[in-house]
């Protein structure tokens, strides 16, 4: 119950604002992380906003194979995402752990890092696909036999089950990047009992807003770049990516909001939650009076032993 107190919607909301305000103190980060995106871009050929004109300065199609320009965009969109992901790694480990950010560590292996880009890759791909899956049902024609087209809509309505159980348990995400450890299911679960309305409403109210916030910005950028020049795409492809990021540090906050508060975890400092709970030692029983006296005479009786050895002569040998 008390889980249910704490565990209101605008709390969750004005927790996320103020962990997203927080997370701009490190803004030096987001704006080299924005100028690599945009560099990223440029190379591959594919600014964005170039690509939505008619002219395609700036954008490489691939008219002459179709094959190779899904490999090619595969491949870009990737990298983009261990970008964005190394960015959040980033983010995180300086606004909650107090750690400093070098863009050496960038080129230096590390673990920790390459386990949270990787956890945060297959943790996306789970919420896409069924989106996906369920959109391409949805558009799909109607199937004349009644078992196919059953199955279709139970593969519909599991993909929509899958997303709002994830959005549940979404603050699994934030416990992940706290100690690079796989968390525990059903402990996220029986906390957010009564209160999984709040996880997927505070989500999807903040999925909506910047949705309209995105939209608005495409049609006001498109209009910025209308003739397609170098300068004007350079500034609508950087600002973008600024944008983007910003999101993305939304979503991170409203994260790690919703761990804090299902967890107890009033300090906005990184301690170990979500663990299993331990076992209480049982207390040791008293001795008996019986024990105690046997023991006590083994002592005494050790005592003696080695009073003895002490006081008897050596033996002279020949």
């Amino acid at each position: 119950m008390d889980n249910i107190k704490k565990f209101k919607l605008l709390k969750v909301l004005g927790r996320t604002i103020q962990y997203s305000w927080k997370m701009l103190d490190q803004w030096r980060m987001y704006l080299f992380y924005a100028v690599l995106l945009t560099v990223v871009s440029l190379i591959f050929g594919r600014w964005s906003f170039s690509c939505m004109q008619e002219t395609k300065t700036w954008c490489h199609t691939f008219s002459e194979s179709v094959g190779k320009g899904i490999s090619y965009l595969f491949f870009f969109y990737t990298v983009l995402l261990l970008i964005f992901f190394s960015f959040g790694y980033d983010l995180y480990n300086s606004t909650f752990k107090n750690t400093v950010f070098k863009i050496k560590n960038l080129f230096v292996y590390d673990k920790n890092r390459l386990k949270s880009v990787l956890f945060s890759i297959i943790s996306l791909l789970a919420f896409i696909v069924p989106i996906f899956v369920a959109i391409m049902i949805i558009l799909k024609s109607a199937n004349p036999v009644f078992e196919v087209e059953f199955l279709y809509f139970m593969t519909l309505f599991a993909c929509v089950v899958f997303n709002v159980m994830y959005i549940r348990l979404a603050s699994f995400i934030a416990q992940y990047l706290h100690n690079y450890k796989m968390p525990s299911f059903m402990i996220i679960y029986e906390k957010t009992k009564g209160c999984a309305y709040v996880s997927v409403g505070s989500f999807l109210v903040l999925a909506f807003f910047l949705c309209l916030a995105q939209i608005q910005l495409i049609g006001n950028f498109m209009k910025m770049n209308a003739n397609d020049t170098f300068v004007m795409t350079l500034v609508t492809e950087f600002s973008d990516y600024i944008i983007k990021l910003i999101y993305y540090s939304f979503f991170l906050a409203l994260f790690r909001a919703q761990m804090d508060l299902l967890m107890d975890n009033d300090a906005h400092v990184d301690q170990p939650v979500l663990a299993e709970p331990k076992k209480p030692e049982e207390p040791q029983k008293p001795m008996s009076n019986k024990t105690h006296s046997v023991k006590k005479k083994t002592m005494t009786d050790n005592k003696k032993q080695n009073s003895s050895r002490k006081t008897t002569p050596k033996k002279k040998t020949a």
